[in-house]
């Protein structure tokens, strides 16, 4: 990858986990939810609930 990681990650004590507190069943049900909006607002021609950082909504 080219990029220094910290020494953390190295350390044979340690065990590095991604970020998992979005992994609820709640929380998931909500990001489906927020990801068919976006994708049935796209397709019926409005801007996303949530654009992406220079999309296309940024652009126009």
């Amino acid at each position: 990858m080219g990029e220094d990681l910290s020494p953390l990650v190295a350390e044979p004590r340690i065990v590095t986990l991604p970020h998992i507190a979005s992994a609820t069943e709640t929380t998931r049900a909500a990001m489906v939810d927020l990801a068919v909006d976006n994708i049935l607002a796209a397709l019926a021609g409005h801007p996303a609930r949530t654009p992406l950082p220079g999309g296309a909504e940024a652009h126009a």
